[in-house]
């Protein structure tokens, strides 16, 4: 779907659901200093808290190590 400063976001399905989702992929890697982590952190706070029709809905942050692997979302290919 697209790609940012530190990862991509793919689309996904939430198997439960059949919703279609976003899936935002952080590559660690690519967050290299004390800066770029209080971005991601402020990030995700305020997608946590934002309740508005035109701002995504945070269902949840995982950390994780690859393969990406989840019982409830699967990411579309």
């Amino acid at each position: 779907m697209g790609q940012g400063t530190f990862g991509k976001v793919r689309l996904g399905t939430h198997l439960i659901t059949g919703e279609k989702v976003a899936i935002k992929i952080l590559e660690k890697d690519k967050i290299k200093d004390q800066s770029d982590v209080e971005r991601v952190t402020r990030e995700i706070h305020i997608l946590k808290i934002v309740r508005h029709p035109n701002v995504i809905q945070l269902y949840e942050v995982r950390i994780q190590i690859f393969p990406l692997f989840n019982q409830s979302l699967q990411i579309n290919r």
